[in-house]
C-alpha cells in the first residue's frame, strides 16, 4: 500500500546568505500543503524535550487553558530570576553556569539542582535537555573554573528526574554542545560542535553510535516514521561553511 503524502512531508529551515540565489523564485512557486498530518502527539500533555515530542513539532495539542481567546490575559505567576543566563527550551514533566535546575511549575520553587561541569563563556548547559525512561538526559560544556574561559570539551550526563542525582556520565569529548538533546525511549542523541553525532544509551550512558558530518551541528533530531533527521552547518562566528541534512535509518 503506499504511504499517505502528508506522512511523509519533511520541512526544512535554511539559512541563506544576501549573495545565495539558490532559492530563486522556486520558493514561491511550489504548491500549498496541509500540515495536519504533522501534529504529533508522543509527548502527551508535557513537554519532555526541546521540540515537544520526537517529531519536534513544538505543538502541545493536549493543551487547552491557553488558547486564542485566553493568551491576551497571559499574567506572571512567578519569577526565577538572578541566574546565570538561560538558553534551553524548559523541560516539562509530573543554565550556563553548568547547574542544571528542577523547578517546582506551580511556584518556581527549586527542587533540586545539579552541578555537571565548571561554567565559561560556552556553558556549562546551554542547549535543552530530555526527559526519557526516568532520566533527565543533558550536556554540559567544560570551563575552567580559574580563568571561566572555555575548554572546547563536552560531557553528557544522565540524572535522575526526582532527585537530580548523576546516573552516569559520558567520556569527554572534542567540541561544545549547544544543540539540544532529542531523545527516543531507551536513546538520546547529541551533536557536537566538532560535527559528531552521537547517541546513548539512556540507561548507562553508553555510546551506541556515531556519525561524523563536515561542519559543526547546533541542532537536534528529528526522529519520526523510522527515520532520523539531522541537519549540520552551524557557525557561531565567521562565515557559514557547507551546510546539509542527513536521513538515516536502520538498514
Amino acid at each position: 500500500m503506499p504511504r499517505p503524502v502528508l506522512a511523509s512531508l519533511l520541512l526544512v529551515t535554511l539559512s541563506c546568505s544576501a549573495g545565495d540565489d539558490t532559492a530563486g523564485d522556486s520558493a514561491t512557486s511550489a504548491p500549498p500543503a496541509t500540515l495536519a498530518h504533522a501534529v504529533a502527539d508522543p509527548g502527551g500533555p508535557q513537554w519532555p524535550s526541546f521540540g515537544h515530542d520526537p517529531a519536534n513539532t513544538r505543538t502541545n495539542v493536549h493543551e487547552t487553558a491557553i488558547a486564542a481567546d485566553t493568551v491576551g490575559d497571559l499574567r506572571p505567576r512567578w519569577e526565577l530570576d538572578e541566574l546565570v543566563g538561560v538558553t534551553g527550551t524548559p523541560t516539562v514533566v509530573d543554565g550556563v553556569a553548568g547547574v542544571y535546575r528542577a523547578l517546582d511549575r506551580d511556584t518556581g520553587e527549586i527542587v533540586w539542582e545539579a552541578t555537571l561541569t565548571p561554567g565559561s563563556a560556552f556553558g556549562g548547559d546551554i542547549g535543552s535537555a530530555a526527559f526519557v525512561d526516568g532520566t533527565i538526559v543533558v550536556a554540559s560544556n567544560v570551563g575552567d573554573p580559574a580563568t571561566n574561559a572555555p575548554t572546547n570539551v563536552t560531557h553528557v550526563f544522565g540524572l535522575d528526574a526526582a532527585t537530580g542525582e548523576q546516573r552516569w556520565r559520558s567520556e569527554q569529548y572534542d567540541g561544545l554542545v549547544f544543540a539540544p538533546v532529542s531523545a527516543v525511549p531507551g536513546v538520546a542523541f547529541v551533536g557536537t560542535t566538532d560535527g559528531l553525532l552521537l547517541a546513548f544509551a539512556t540507561a548507562s550512558g553508553e555510546e551506541l553510535w556515531r556519525h561524523e558530518v563536515p561542519n559543526q551541528v547546533g541542532c537536534g533530531p528529528s526522529i519520526v516514521d523510522g527515520t532520523v533527521l539531522w541537519g549540520y552547518g552551524f557557525v557561531l562566528f565567521g562565515p557559514h561553511g557547507p551546510g546539509g541534512l542527513v536521513a538515516f535509518g536502520v538498514e
